[in-house]
């Protein structure tokens, strides 16, 4: 089977099901399967750590780093958020991820294994964190 005839087995199987108000238009805000679980990532990456009430480890360091030196033990850091991120959704598994950094923005970027729809995201998911 290829990943288009899983990612379309995938869609008809809804196995989650949820709402974002981030880009619709008011009346559609419903998600679906992978969307939702894409969309609770981004959530999670967008988040700064330590500043949801109630949820002190929800979020990433990636917001603290944008004005320190990027060397390895920030690239170490940003690495360890990932994972973490990652390993606290149980719907998927972390399979590869890049760190890309320059003088205006950090880009992450992760492949992802989708666990109960066994298949693996098609292309590199990416976070782009603006200064």
């Amino acid at each position: 089977m290829t990943n288009s005839s899983l990612a379309q087995n995938a869609i008809n199987n809804v196995i989650y099901k949820g709402f974002s108000s981030i880009g619709t238009n008011g009346f559609n805000t419903s998600l679906y399967g992978i969307a939702l679980v894409n969309r609770d990532l981004q959530n999670a990456f967008s988040t700064k750590l330590r500043t949801r009430v109630r949820r002190a480890n929800f979020g990433s360091i990636i917001w603290d780093k944008f004005f320190d030196l990027y060397d390895s033990n920030s690239q170490t850091e940003i690495y360890n958020s990932i994972v973490t991120i990652c390993q606290e959704d149980p719907r998927v598994a972390l399979l590869d991820s890049q760190i890309i950094a320059n003088d205006t923005s950090i880009t992450v970027k992760v492949l992802l294994n989708y666990v109960e729809f066994d298949m693996t995201q098609a292309s590199w998911l990416d976070f782009v964190f603006n200064y």
